[in-house]
Formats: C-alpha cells, sequence, structure tokens
C-alpha cells in the first residue's frame, strides 16, 4: 500500500509530523503522485532511442564534415535501434551519398577483437573440451593448460582466458615491439614484412608479463593469443596440415558470421564475394603488421558496415551467444584507462571498452590498420532499450574519427 493508507502506524515519521487526517492523506496523495511522476518520466518514450529522417541527414551532415576536413575517401555508416535496422548510408568522393554501401568492404581492424571474444565464449559455452588437459575450457584455464609447449609453472602458463579476453594479461604488445620497427639488412623493417603464424608464436613464446599485478594493458599479443587457442580446441577436425588460421577462420565463419547473417564479410586475402567490392585504402601512415599472420584475431576481419550492424543485432538478441555469456562479455572487468586518448576513464570488458554515461552504458571498441579506420558502438540503457552505431573508413585518419560513433549515439538517445 502507498503511503497514505489508513494503515500508517502512529509511529510512522510522516504520521508524527503530519497530525491532521486529511493532511495525511493529501500528503501520501502527493508523494504517491511524484513517485509515478518519476516513474513515468523515466519510462517516457520521448527519452527511448529513436530514430527518423532528420536523424539521418544530420548524421549525414556530421560524416560530410568529418570526410571534408579530413580529406578522407570514403566513409560507410550504419545503425540500429532495438534490435532494427535503421540507416545504412555511405559517403564517397565529392562528399556524394549514393546507393550500394552496404556492398562496400572494409578492414575493420580492432573491431575484429569483438568477434575474437564471442568465438572464444561460444567455446565456453558449448564446453569444448582442450586436447592437452580434457577439460572443458573455462575463463580461469590457464595457457599452461591449452598449449603443450608452455610450462605451467612459467608467468606465461600461469596466464588465463580472462586475462586475455580483458586486457589485463600484461604480455607486451607485439606491435609495439622495437624488434619489428629496426630495419634489417636489407634496410627493411620486419613490421613491414609478411609472416607467417609459426614464426610471429616462436617470437611471442618469449613474452612474459610485464607487470606481478594483473592491470589494463592494450595488447594485440592479447587477441593473437585467443586466435591459437580456438586452434588449439579445434584442429582435431582438420587434416594435420591444414594452416592455423583456416581453422580459426572457419569457426569464426561458422559460429559468429553464419548466425550473424553477416553474407559478405571475410577475412583478409580472401576475394570478395559477388556482389561486393572491397574499399582501397588510403595510407597516411606507412603500411605495417599488414601482411601475413600479423593481424591473425586481433584485427583482420574485412566488413560491411551493414554487416557490422547485424552482428551488433545477433549480438544483443542472444543468437551468437546466450544472454548470461553476454553480460560476461560487457562487463567491465579492468581498472579504468588512465592513459590519454578518447578511452581516458573507461574500462575494459571483453572486446569492448565501457563508459557509464548519464542515461545509457556505452561499449565501444575502434581500430586503425594500415589504410583503415573503423570504431562500433553500442548504447544500453537501464530498461534493456539499446542502440548501435558504425562508422568505416578507407583512410587512416585522425583519432578523432571515433567520436563519430558517439555523437551518432546522442544523436538517437
Amino acid at each position: 500500500m502507498l503511503i497514505g493508507s489508513t494503515n500508517v502506524r502512529a509511529s510512522d515519521p510522516l504520521r508524527q509530523r503530519c497530525r491532521c487526517p486529511r493532511l495525511l492523506k493529501l500528503c501520501g496523495l502527493s508523494l504517491a503522485v511524484s513517485m509515478m511522476g518519476a516513474a513515468l518520466l523515466q519510462a517516457d518514450p520521448l527519452r527511448a532511442f529513436r530514430w527518423d529522417t532528420t536523424k539521418t541527414q544530420r548524421v549525414i551532415e556530421l560524416i560530410k564534415e568529418f570526410q571534408t576536413s579530413q580529406k578522407v575517401p570514403s566513409i560507410a555508416i550504419s545503425a540500429s535501434v532495438n534490435g532494427e535496422s535503421v540507416l545504412a548510408e555511405g559517403v564517397g568522393s565529392d562528399s556524394v551519398v549514393a546507393a550500394g554501401w552496404e556492398n562496400v568492404r572494409y578492414r575493420i581492424a580492432s573491431v575484429t577483437k569483438q568477434c575474437t571474444a564471442a568465438a572464444i565464449l561460444a567455446l565456453i559455452e558449448d564446453r569444448t573440451v582442450i586436447p592437452l588437459s580434457k577439460k572443458p575450457i573455462a575463463l580461469d584455464t590457464p595457457l599452461g593448460e591449452i598449449f603443450p609447449k608452455v610450462d605451467p609453472k612459467s608467468e606465461l602458463g600461469r596466464v588465463t582466458v580472462h586475462q586475455l579476453l580483458t586486457m589485463t594479461s600484461n604480455l607486451p604488445n607485439f606491435t609495439s615491439d622495437p624488434l619489428f620497427y629496426d630495419p634489417d639488412k636489407a634496410d627493411q623493417a620486419p613490421a613491414t614484412r609478411e609472416i607467417s603464424t609459426l614464426d610471429l608464436v616462436e617470437h611471442l613464446r618469449k613474452y612474459k608479463p610485464v607487470h606481478a599485478k594483473p592491470t589494463f594493458m592494450y595488447s594485440n599479443t592479447n587477441y593473437f593469443a585467443l586466435a591459437l587457442i580456438i586452434y588449439m580446441l579445434r584442429r582435431d577436425e582438420y587434416p594435420p596440415q591444414t594452416r592455423p588460421i583456416s581453422v580459426v577462420r572457419d569457426y569464426i565463419r561458422d559460429r559468429i558470421f553464419a548466425r550473424a547473417g553477416m553474407t559478405v564479410s571475410g577475412f583478409l586475402g580472401d576475394p570478395a564475394p559477388s556482389g561486393t567490392v572491397d574499399a582501397r585504402p588510403h595510407h597516411i601512415h606507412k603500411p605495417m603488421f599488414h601482411r601475413g599472420a600479423w593481424a591473425e584475431g586481433a584485427g583482420d576481419i574485412v566488413s560491411t558496415a551493414s554487416d557490422v550492424t547485424r552482428w551488433n543485432i545477433a549480438l544483443m538478441s542472444g543468437k551468437i551467444i546466450n544472454m548470461t555469456m553476454l553480460d560476461t562479455m560487457l562487463t567491465p572487468a579492468s581498472p579504468p584507462v588512465t592513459s590519454a586518448g578518447p578511452y581516458n576513464g573507461w574500462r575494459y570488458a571483453m572486446g569492448w571498452y565501457v563508459l557509464d554515461m548519464r542515461d545509457y552504458r556505452l561499449y565501444q571498441h575502434d581500430g586503425i590498420f594500415s589504410g583503415f579506420r573503423a570504431s562500433n558502438a553500442i548504447a544500453r540503457k537501464p530498461d534493456g532499450a539499446w542502440m548501435s552505431a558504425t562508422v568505416l573508413a578507407n583512410s587512416d585518419t585522425t583519432v578523432d574519427f571515433v567520436r563519430l560513433v558517439r555523437r551518432m549515439i546522442q544523436i538517437g538517445s
């Protein structure tokens, strides 16, 4: 019963302050109306995510302005609201908006990590057995139980799957390793050359955590290692000489792309599906880590803005992993990021940075990769309403690019 009920006891503080029964009822009625008003305000549909043609035009003007100022050849955008696609456009040369952008593919760089994280969580959900230990893989499984050549008692062997997913393993980032930037005898940096999966593994086996206590440290090494875990758990289904990357990509195609309806997505080096075209890279920075195995698990997916929206919709609806695993994926696990940049103050979950805004929790990841930039975000309100925004470009342009999806979310909220 509400406070205005005649069942209020004499000892109730409100009754003590308000001796008149009639006034008591008025006080109770006023409080009830106030509570109802607050509830209605919280559920006000005007505060929900919405989309219309006016918002589409606002976003297109936003994209045109960025494209012109940064001289980006093309930008593809997409958005969804509560599981429904509401936007799929593209801006090409001379800021022209044209049809057919749903068929233009871009390298989505580190947005790939979202799919890699989901693939690992799918293996856990399916209770996939580790060949070495004969146990189902779990978040607390250490690398020493997965890889035969990793000493279980070593620092590397004690790193867990959870630490890899949440960037808290403190393993060095191989894309920051000076060894790969120093010119070799042919006066070329190794990062500009092609590398095999096995050669990269041999180098990374020497790595060990740089901090005794796990803390957040962004490292592509984590997600390359996660791709290797997929291979270790799936390789028995393939002929002995099958390349590791083929095993990993087949699993992601079957478990992620197929369930999401991502029909035109693929991987670096794959031919473009019929009816699609791959955007040409525009390099502001010297191309590095773009050939061979460098990007495996961490940045090797090629997709369209529309397919990334399909990924967002399938993920949030429980088609990729169940809702329990989805909550695990989206729960921030790292301390707040303290480095300067667009994610200062955010926390890392699994393939997503996370920040609590005034009206919603925002999940985002971006990437830069040899002539391309990508950013993908999902905003979710306490009542479960959600919206996604995706921006892809064929230029390794300024870091301000990552703020475009945030503006799209603000426009839709």
